[in-house]
Formats: structure tokens, C-alpha cells, sequence
């Protein structure tokens, strides 16, 4: 269900409610989130008990507009990245479990004419086995994002962006019994922050076809993707683009 209020031009209330939905964990839909899983494991589907988000958008006001959010809800038997017992093979593995999901935040931005925006977000989620964030599946406890867009010429978009993800974190699950899915003590371990610089270049040629060009980790950052590898250095992608 989907709920939208205007009471002011400059002002407005969402509220989306659902749940109810299962979810097929496919190991293509796992591998989005972690390429480290072992392909040889099956995992079970996890379904949406009931989730509630509200957002609330105040402005623009000369160029300024403040959105906050929050949200929280119940999932079963969710899938999470999970260092399970001491097999290798058990390494890039999920753990599913009854999860209580709970986030929360605000942005601020501010467009001048057709020259530049800024957006600046801060978004938080407790951490626990079993509490978090449900999109989140690094379990990051805070995130934090900046965003300037100038375009000194009308066809040309520069954006400069910058990422910080603090708190990140897996779990191991030990068990003193045979069956090593059945956890009985659970082990945190840190994944590091991410701290990335990004910038990013679009051309448009004409209002439907454009070229464009990002650079990742400008400063070159460590941490890990997931527990025990680490992420990529400085990336850069370039490509076209066609609206239809």
C-alpha cells in the first residue's frame, strides 16, 4: 500500500507499507551481492513478513529541499553474507534467520539554475545477527554521501561523488553440534570502511545519445568486499548511451 500527502507545494508525506513477498534466493541474485559464494550451496527463500517506510520531502525552497526517512520491518529466514564453521568451502556462504530490519535518514540539496546541484545524504542502521539493514549486506552501520554536479557548458555534466560506509561487518556462525547451520555463537568480524572518490563525465551529442566515463576510488582505498578479499583500486568505465 502506497500513501502520498501534499498538504503545501513545499511539502509532502509518503508512507509505503508491504509484505507478504517471497523471495527466490537464486545464486544469481546472491552473486549480485557477493561474486565470492560458493555455487555448489542451495539456499532456501526468504519472504518479507512486513516492512514500513515514510519519507517527508520539505521544499524546494530557493533552490533548497530536506527529505527525511525512516523505515522498519520483519523478514524470515533473510540471507546474509556469513562465515559458517571452519569449512574453506563454507566461506563465501549465506545464513538465513528471522531478521528485524530498521534504517533511517536525511539529505539535504540545493540545485542553482541549470549550473550545479549538491545532495548531501547521512542514512544509519543498528547492527546484530540478527538486526540491520535487509538491503544492506555488508551491515553497515552508517552511510554517508556527497554529490556535486556542475555542467559548465548545457550539454556537458561533471559530477564529483564521495562514498563513506563505516561499521561494516559479517558474522561468523559456529555450532557445537553436527548440523554447522544450526548456529549457536555468532563472531563479528570487520570488513572495513568504504572511502571512495568517484568521478564521472557525461556528453550529450544530442538530447538522446550521450558518452560518458567514470573513475572509481580516486583515492585508491582498501577494504573488503567481502571477508578475506579485497575490493578493487582505482576502476574506470566508459560508454555510450541511447534514450529511446
Amino acid at each position: 500500500m502506497k500513501l502520498a500527502i501534499t498538504p503545501a507545494r513545499q511539502f509532502s508525506i509518503g508512507l509505503h507499507l508491504y509484505g507478504g513477498d517471497s523471495q527466490l534466493n537464486s545464486l544469481s541474485a546472491l552473486f549480485a551481492h557477493s561474486h565470492y559464494l560458493n555455487p555448489s550451496l542451495i539456499y532456501a527463500p526468504s519472504w518479507q513478513k512486513w516492512f514500513g517506510d515514510v519519507n517527508v520531502v520539505i521544499g524546494p525552497f530557493s533552490g533548497a529541499t530536506i527529505e527525511l526517512w525512516g523505515g522498519m520491518g520483519k523478514a524470515g529466514n533473510w540471507a546474509m553474507p556469513a562465515l559458517i564453521g571452519t569449512d574453506e568451502a563454507l566461506r563465501g556462504a549465506y545464513y538465513g534467520m528471522d531478521f528485524k530490519s530498521t534504517h533511517y535518514g536525511m539529505a539535504f540539496s540545493y540545485k542553482y539554475r541549470d549550473m550545479a546541484s549538491l545532495r548531501l545524504s547521512y542514512e544509519g542502521a543498528p547492527q546484530g545477527i540478527d538486526k540491520g539493514y535487509t538491503m544492506w549486506s555488508d551491515r553497515a552501520k552508517s552511510v554517508f554521501n556527497a554529490q556535486l554536479t556542475v555542467s559548465p557548458i548545457s550539454a556537458l555534466d561533471i559530477c564529483l561523488g564521495y562514498e563513506l560506509r563505516s561499521g561494516r561487518a559479517i558474522y561468523e556462525v559456529g555450532s557445537d553440534s553436527d548440523d554447522i547451520f544450526q548456529g549457536t555463537y555468532y563472531t563479528l568480524h570487520t570488513i572495513g570502511n568504504v572511502n571512495s572518490l568517484n568521478l564521472g563525465a557525461t556528453y550529450h551529442i544530442t538530447p538522446q545519445f550521450n558518452v560518458w566515463a567514470n573513475v572509481e576510488n580516486l583515492l585508491n582505498s582498501k577494504w573488503e568486499a567481502v571477508y578475506g578479499i579485497p575490493a578493487k583500486g582505482v576502476t574506470g568505465l566508459v560508454g555510450i548511451g541511447y534514450k529511446f
